[in-house]
């Protein structure tokens, strides 16, 4: 029957939509992991490093293993543009340093705080760039959402047009000729072909029966 595969491939829509907006989801989530990961992980190992290098230039005397350390740290960590060559002028002027030259600390102050900017920029913008996916992640499963509930309430009323208010009308009309009503018969605009003939048939047994037929 048409009826029957009209309210099957109605099903099925609604099925995949409602599998669509499960899958989407899911997958802008994935898309934002990568931001995440680097705001928690990839820039902040370097913060680490920075602060590091600044506490043991903050000593008397440079604590310098610490120092060392830390500095190996941010470099094998780098990520921005212009990370590399900051790293490579903080080590040369940490040898300086080692070499007597104590006069260029605040240089290599500066030059863990540009570092440490470098880091902090790129933080902010993986931030906002997770911002505007989870902006863009919301407003696409509003909108599957809407498309949903729009299939939904269109699957309703053609349910409700083609199957509940026939079947509604069917009974209503044996209802009234079994109280009496001899006269009544099955009425209805807009039938699909396969309920226009349930009731043709059902009007033609009525039609014979209060023939005597």
């Amino acid at each position: 029957m048409q009826l029957g595969k009209g309210i099957t491939l109605g099903a099925w829509l609604l099925i995949s939509l409602n599998l669509l907006m499960a899958f989407g989801s899911i997958g802008i989530s994935l898309r934002m992991a990568p931001a995440i990961e680097r705001i928690n992980y990839r820039n902040a190992r370097s913060l680490e490093a920075c602060e590091k290098m600044l506490v043991a230039l903050a000593t008397e005397n440079i604590a310098i293993v610490e120092f060392q350390a830390a500095l190996d740290l941010a470099r094998g960590n780098i990520t921005e543009p212009g990370e590399r060559e900051a790293c490579q002028n903080i080590q040369e002027l940490f040898s300086a340093v080692l070499a007597g030259n104590s006069e260029v600390r605040e240089k290599i102050a500066q030059g863990i705080v540009e570092l440490a900017n470098r880091n902090r920029s790129a933080m902010n913008a993986a931030a906002r760039q997770a911002q505007s996916l989870g902006r863009a992640g919301a407003w696409s499963v509003a909108f599957m959402a809407l498309l949903f509930f729009t299939t939904s309430a269109i699957f309703e009323q053609r349910l409700r047009r083609h199957i509940l208010d026939p079947v509604e009308e069917l009974g209503a009309t044996l209802q009234a000729h079994r109280d009496g009503d001899s006269l009544r018969r099955c009425t209805g605009i807009g039938l699909s072909k396969d309920m226009k003939k349930v009731f043709t048939e059902v009007n033609n047994m009525l039609d014979k029966e209060d023939h005597g037929i």
